[in-house]
C-alpha cells in the first residue's frame, strides 16, 4: 500500500510540472535549438554554461549586430483555429526592457514587445492571438533592440489561458511530447499591408558648405568618400586610407565637411570639431575621444600620416548624425548627413534657464522691471564665502572678442550698492561690480571684453555679498560698442539664447561607464561582513570593470553600493602647481594646464577640481586571487593598479600609479553615486558646502541615510592626504587625493611612481 501511495505521490509532482493544457488544446513548443539552421544575427547559448543569461537550457541571444537578421524557423501546423502566442523570455531589472524583441507568426508582427516582462529573470509572455491554417506556419524571431534579447521558448497554443513549464525538467518534458518538426526550408509569408501607412520616404540631403572641395563623378582615389551625392576630393598627401578595418581622413577636411568649426591644439596633438551643441575632441593615438563631454572607446585612434593628422571617418561622422555606408564594389564611404548651414551669431544671451548649476542662487519670477524671463537671487545670509556660483556652459563657433553686458538690480533708497555679485568668464573674475549702477531696478551694466575660444566656454555668477543679489540677464555680444536693449524680443533677435548645458567632461563621471551593458564575467570579493562585487561589462567605451558592495546586517544581505552607481578614480594633472597660504580655511591652488581642449589654463582658486586637468580613470580589468582583486587603469598620462581586500567590515586599497608624462599629479580615491543633502545625515552643520574645501588629515566620511538605515560612506586614508567631501558638480562624495596637488611630492617624473593606502567605507551604521 505504501509503495502505490509513493507511485501516487511521484506522478502528482510529475503532473504538478507540467503546463497546464486541456486534452483538446493544441500544443505547439518551439525550442531555441529548433532556429539552429536558420538564426539570423542570433546566437544559440548554452544556458548552463553562460552565467550572464541566468538559463538552464539553450537559449537565442543577439548580441549587438551592425545589422540584425531574425531567426526564423517553418514547421507543419496540425489544424486550423485561433492560436495563442507565448515566448519564455529574460528580462533585467536594471534597465527593465530594454532587450526587447519582436515575434511574428506568417508574416503578421504580434503586437506585444517581447522580453519586457520586468522581472529580474525568465518568465513566460504573452503575445496576443493569431488566425492560422492547418499547414505550414513560420515563426520569426526580429531583434528590434539589437542589445541581446533573449528568449528560450516559443510557443503557439489554442488554450488562452496556458501556463508554461519553469523548470529545466518541466520545460524538455514539455519539448518532447509537444515540440514540432523543423521543416527543411522556410516558408515564406507576406506581411500584410491593409490598413498600413505609406512607408515614410527616407529624406535626400544634397547639402554641403560652399568652401568645400568636391566633383560629381567619382575620382581616382582608392578609396572615395561620397557626401550628399558629391565626392570630397582630397590633396595627394592626404587621400583616404584603410588601417585597421577603419577608413581615416584628414580632420579639418572631414570636420568643414560636416559643417564643423575647427581647431588643433599642437601641443597637445588634438583635434577639436564644434557645431551647436556636439563638441568633438581626438587626441593623437589615444583610443578615448570626447563627444560633448563623454568619453567614447575608439577601437581606431587618430593617427599622423605625412604630417596629417588622420582621424575615423564612421565615428566623426555617426557623432554628428549622418548615416553612413560602404559601398563595397566601389570601395566607397557613402555619407548622408543634414548638414546645417552655419550661421553667425552677434552673441549669447543668458536667462535663469541657461544655468545648469544655480549654487547658491535660487530663480525667482520676473519683478521690479526684470526681464518676463525671470531672476536670480543670490544668497540672504551676508556670508560671502559660503555662497557657490552659478553656472552656465555655452558653446561657441568663432573664436573673437566679445563683450559682457550684465542685468542686475539696485535699490537707491534701501542700502544701495549692497546687493553686488561679480561674473567670471572661462574661470576668470571680470573687473566691473554688479547690483552698484545707483538707479532704481534693473538696469544694464559693462562688464569689458572678454576672448572667447571655439566650443565650450563657462559664465558663472559669484555671489561675492551673498545679500539678495538680483541678475536677469547677461548678454555675451560681438557688438562692442552699443548697449542692449532691455525687451526680450529684440535681445532676442541677434542673439542666441543660451540652453541648459551639462557640464564640462572634466566635471562628468562618463555616461559610458554607468552602463548597464552584456556582463562578460563576475567575480566577489569578501567575508562574514562586506562583500565587494565586480562585473566586466561591455559598453559602448568598451570593456569596463563596475563593482557592488553588500554589507551583513540581521543576517542579511544590504546592498550599500549598487552596480550602477559610480566606480572609478580621479586623476588630476597640471604642469605648474603650488600651495598659497590657505584663506578663510579654504586651502588655495596656484596652477597651469591644459584642458579638455588642449587650451592653457592658470588657476587661482580654492576649487581643487577646477585646479587641473581633471579625468576619470575607469577599471578596465579585475583579477581575484586569495580573497584579493587586482584592478588595473590605464590612459595616456598613467597606467594605476589597485588592490582590494576585506578587512572586517571595510574594503582595505593599495594603490599604485606610475606616470608617462612629467608634471604635476594627485590621485582621487572615492565610491559611489554623489549624493544631494536630502540624503546625507546633518548635512548642513558637519559637511562644508563648497566642492573646492580641502583638509589636510586623513579621514573623510559622512551617513547617507535609507528609509530603515544609513551607510558611512568615504575614505580614510594610511598616510596624510588632501580630504574633500564634495563632487565637481557640490553634491557630497567624500574623496581622498594623494599626494596633494601642490605639494612637493606631487612632482612626477616620466615614469616615476607613487603608492598610497586608505580604507573604502561602505559600513552599515
Amino acid at each position: 500500500m505504501k509503495k502505490i501511495i509513493g507511485i501516487v505521490a511521484v506522478l502528482c509532482i510529475l503532473l504538478s510540472m507540467m503546463p497546464v493544457v486541456h486534452a483538446t488544446d493544441s500544443v505547439q513548443y518551439i525550442k531555441a535549438s529548433d532556429f539552429e539552421k536558420n538564426l539570423g544575427s542570433w546566437t544559440l547559448t548554452d544556458g548552463e554554461k553562460d552565467t550572464s543569461g541566468g538559463g538552464f537550457l539553450p537559449f537565442l541571444k543577439s548580441p549587438k549586430p551592425a545589422v540584425a537578421e531574425s531567426a526564423k524557423v517553418s514547421f507543419e501546423l496540425p489544424s486550423a483555429g485561433t492560436y495563442y502566442l507565448f515566448a519564455y523570455t529574460r528580462d533585467y531589472e536594471k534597465s527593465a526592457g530594454s532587450r526587447k524583441f519582436s515575434l511574428c507568426v506568417n508574416g503578421v508582427t504580434s503586437k506585444h514587445t517581447f522580453g519586457t516582462h520586468h522581472v529580474d529573470g525568465w518568465a513566460w509572455e504573452a503575445g496576443g492571438s493569431f488566425e492560422l491554417k492547418k499547414g505550414p506556419c513560420t515563426v520569426e524571431i526580429v531583434d528590434s533592440s539589437r542589445n541581446y534579447g533573449r528568449v528560450m521558448a516559443v510557443v503557439l497554443t489554442t488554450n488562452e489561458k496556458f501556463s508554461g513549464p519553469e523548470t529545466k525538467e518541466a520545460m524538455e518534458s514539455a519539448f518532447k511530447i509537444n515540440g514540432i518538426q523543423p521543416l527543411a526550408e522556410i516558408v515564406s509569408f507576406d506581411q500584410p499591408t491593409a490598413d498600413e501607412p505609406e512607408p515614410e520616404k527616407e529624406k535626400v540631403y544634397t547639402y554641403i558648405p560652399a568652401n568645400i572641395p568636391v566633383q560629381s563623378d567619382r575620382p581616382s582615389d582608392t578609396i572615395a568618400i561620397q557626401l550628399n551625392q558629391k565626392y570630397l576630393i582630397f590633396q595627394d598627401d592626404s587621400k583616404p586610407f584603410v588601417e585597421n578595418g577603419r577608413t581615416l581622413v584628414p580632420f579639418r577636411a572631414l570636420f568643414e565637411a560636416l559643417g564643423c568649426e575647427v581647431q588643433w591644439n599642437d601641443p597637445m596633438q588634438t583635434a577639436t570639431g564644434t557645431r551647436g551643441s556636439i563638441n568633438i575632441s581626438l587626441l593623437v593615438g589615444n583610443q578615448l575621444a570626447n563627444v560633448s563631454g563623454n568619453s567614447v572607446y575608439l577601437d581606431q585612434p587618430a593617427v599622423l600620416r605625412n604630417d596629417r593628422v588622420m582621424v575615423p571617418i564612421r565615428f566623426v561622422a555617426e557623432a554628428l548624425g549622418a548615416t553612413v555606408g560602404w559601398d563595397d564594389a566601389t570601395q566607397t564611404v557613402i555619407i548622408s548627413a543634414d548638414i546645417p548651414e552655419i550661421t553667425k551669431t552677434d552673441g549669447y544671451l543668458f536667462l535663469p534657464s541657461s544655468f545648469s548649476n544655480l549654487g547658491s542662487w535660487t530663480v525667482g519670477s520676473a519683478s521690479g522691471g526684470s526681464l518676463e524671463t525671470g531672476i536670480l537671487t543670490g544668497g540672504t545670509n551676508g556670508a560671502p564665502g559660503s555662497a557657490t556660483p552659478a553656472k552656465a556652459y555655452f558653446n561657441v563657433s568663432e573664436a573673437g572678442e566679445y563683450k559682457v553686458w550684465v542685468r542686475s538690480r539696485d535699490l537707491p533708497n534701501n542700502q544701495p550698492g549692497t546687493r553686488f555679485f561679480n561674473v567670471a568668464v572661462n574661470q576668470e573674475q571680470l573687473a566691473p561690480t554688479f547690483g552698484t549702477h545707483g538707479k532704481d531696478g534693473y538696469a544694464w551694466a559693462d562688464g569689458g571684453v572678454v576672448s572667447l575660444k571655439i566650443g565650450s566656454n563657462l559664465l558663472e555668477l559669484l555671489d561675492t555679498s551673498d545679500f539678495f543679489a538680483r541678475c536677469d540677464g547677461v548678454l555675451i555680444t560681438k557688438n562692442l560698442s552699443a548697449e542692449p536693449a532691455s525687451n526680450i524680443g529684440v535681445l532676442t533677435k541677434n542673439a542666441v539664447v543660451v540652453e541648459k548645458q551639462l557640464a564640462e567632461s572634466s566635471v562628468d563621471f562618463p555616461e559610458y561607464a554607468k552602463e548597464n551593458g552584456e556582463i562578460v564575467s563576475q567575480t566577489s570579493i569578501g567575508n562574514e561582513n562586506i562583500r565587494m562585487e565586480f562585473f566586466v561589462v561591455n559598453t559602448s567605451g568598451g570593456p569596463i570593470v563596475q563593482n557592488r558592495i553588500l554589507n551583513q546586517k540581521d543576517g542579511a544581505w544590504i546592498v550599500t553600493k549598487e552596480q550602477s552607481e559610480d566606480f572609478g578614480f580621479l586623476l588630476l594633472s597640471a604642469e605648474r602647481a603650488s600651495l598659497e597660504k590657505p584663506l578663510l580655511n579654504q586651502q588655495i591652488f596656484n596652477t597651469a594646464f591644459a584642458d579638455d581642449s588642449g587650451d592653457a589654463k592658470q588657476y587661482y582658486g580654492a576649487n581643487i577640481y577646477n585646479a587641473a586637468k581633471m579625468q576619470y580613470l575607469i577599471p578596465q580589468s579585475v583579477s581575484v586571487s586569495e580573497n584579493t582583486a587586482t584592478l588595473y587603469c590605464s590612459d595616456a598620462k598613467a597606467d594605476v593598479t589597485v588592490v582590494l581586500r576585506p578587512v572586517g567590515s571595510q574594503i582595505e586599497a593599495e594603490i599604485q600609479a606610475i606616470f608617462k608624462q612629467n608634471g604635476y599629479y594627485s590621485v582621487g580615491v572615492f565610491s559611489g553615486n554623489p549624493l544631494p543633502a536630502t540624503n546625507v545625515l546633518h548635512a548642513s552643520t558637519e559637511v562644508p558646502n563648497d566642492p573646492g574645501v580641502i583638509a589636510l588629515g586623513n579621514y573623510g566620511a559622512y551617513s547617507a541615510k535609507n528609509a530603515s538605515w544609513s551607510v558611512l560612506k568615504g575614505v580614510r586614508a594610511k598616510e596624510q592626504a588632501g580630504i574633500c567631501m564634495r563632487c565637481p558638480a557640490g553634491n557630497f562624495r567624500a574623496t581622498a587625493f594623494y599626494p596633494l596637488l601642490g605639494t612637493a611630492q606631487s612632482y612626477m617624473d616620466a615614469n616615476s611612481k607613487i603608492q598610497f593606502e586608505c580604507t573604502i567605507l561602505s559600513e552599515l551604521e
